[in-house]
């Protein structure tokens, strides 16, 4: 063998063993929705709605094994590693409703109106996968603390005369979420799982059922450096449906724009989220992602909300 061909041998062995390998991955999220003021009306109605929301989740995976960034996008490298993992999660959200109406008459009296609800959620999640020969066997546990404070007064003056009343509640409900999820990498970057399992609550607010859902993710890659992911599930609970559509073009390994379409109908009601991410690695370990999101709901509760989020990734 040539002294050169001795050196290019030795340069690529040494390139080979100083891959790095990961085995943790952290994501911390934080969403919020600015301060929805809309005020309607005349002289004799105005009517005024105020929205607020805040949401923080904390999430970890742990491999089992450790996987490297050479074979696709940086974003997707654990699911292309085909690595058994678990993954815990925790989120806690903050929603603030205020409606106001005010009306008023000729003959001097004004009627005043007004709600005030307060909504905390936290959710807690844990979940494994085992993946072998391309078989994929998991499943999860999530539990939902759901907590409402309902504020109402009304207030009522004319000639000579008052009157007014105020009233409140609360109430909570835990739900408690156990699925076991099955599937296969049906071809390269392309794995397809099912779930099923069942919903406890403990108020009944919510029906208890089944749960079903499918779930389909695939990682495109072409020629040069760009690749393309999209990401397809259902899943069906009781009377609530979820479609969720997401598509991801990765112009490299390090930054993808992605768009997302999700959907939820229940009891006569729906709530549709359409969306767009955008993530960039700046390092093989570090990473950051900024999204905007547009919630509409037909709800007589509920106003449409513009959402943005900023994301920070670490692997270790």
């Amino acid at each position: 063998m040539s002294y050169k061909l001795c050196l290019a041998s030795a340069g690529l062995l040494f390139a080979m063993s100083g891959q790095a390998e990961y085995q943790v991955e952290i994501d911390v999220t934080t969403r919020k929705a600015p301060t929805v003021t809309e005020v309607d009306g005349d002289y004799n109605w105005r009517g005024r709605y105020e929205q607020d929301l805040q949401a923080n989740r904390f999430a970890i995976t742990g491999y089992f094994s450790g996987y490297s960034l050479d074979k696709g996008p940086w974003a997707e490298a654990g699911f292309l590693s085909q690595s058994s993992k678990l993954a815990f999660s925790l989120e806690k959200s903050n929603e603030d409703t205020f409606f106001e109406s005010i009306y008023s008459t000729s003959f001097g009296s004004n009627q005043r109106k007004g709600t005030d609800t307060k909504t905390s959620t936290e959710t807690v999640f844990h979940g494994y996968g085992v993946t072998s020969n391309n078989v994929i066997i998991g499943g999860y546990f999530s539990k939902i603390d759901f907590k409402s404070r309902y504020e109402s007064m009304y207030r009522s003056s004319y000639d000579g005369g008052y009157s007014s009343y105020s009233d409140s509640y609360s109430y909570s409900e835990k739900i408690t979420m156990t699925a076991l999820k099955f599937g296969a990498y049906v071809m390269d970057g392309a794995a397809l799982t099912f779930e099923m399992g069942e919903v406890d609550t403990s108020e009944g607010y919510l029906d208890n059922d089944d749960y079903f859902g499918l779930n389909y993710h695939q990682v495109i890659s072409f020629s040069g450096a760009s690749s393309f992911a999209i990401d397809a599930r259902y899943r069906k609970l009781s009377q609530l449906k979820n479609p969720r559509l997401a598509a991801i073009f990765y112009f490299n390994d390090q930054n993808g724009l992605g768009v997302y379409w999700d959907r939820y109908s229940a009891y006569g009601e729906s709530q549709k989220d359409e969306g767009m991410t955008y993530h960039y690695y700046f390092t093989e370990q570090f990473g950051v992602e900024a999204g905007y999101e547009l919630n509409e709901s037909d709800s007589l509760t509920e106003k449409n909300l513009k959402i943005y989020s900023l994301g920070l990734q670490a692997r270790f």
